[in-house]
């Protein structure tokens, strides 16, 4: 992986060499922004509750179980098929 991602950004700076780092910031930058930004807040809804708090395991107490019963699944409408039912943590 490590091989992928310096020929990742071996690609990314030739491009911003050549087309101008304003455009590869809107071409790239800003996606990646919105995508991270996106994940960060679907995360955030999987692990706190609208009416009721949830609890938080740490340590010994955390179990794959307890961090699966403890999250939110909810329904994203038709966002659902854009980004492959991400919003169902517990099947």
């Amino acid at each position: 992986s490590t091989l992928c991602w310096g020929i990742m950004l071996s690609v990314l700076l030739y491009l911003s060499l050549t087309m101008g780092p304003l455009f590869m910031l809107k071409l790239y930058g800003v996606p990646y922004l919105i995508f991270v930004m996106w994940l960060d807040f679907v995360t955030y809804l999987h692990h706190h509750g609208y009416k009721q708090k949830l609890p938080w395991y740490r340590g010994q107490e955390w179990s794959y179980l307890r961090g699966g019963l403890t999250t939110v699944d909810r329904d994203y409408g038709w966002i659902n098929n854009i980004h492959h039912d991400i919003g169902t943590h517990v099947i």
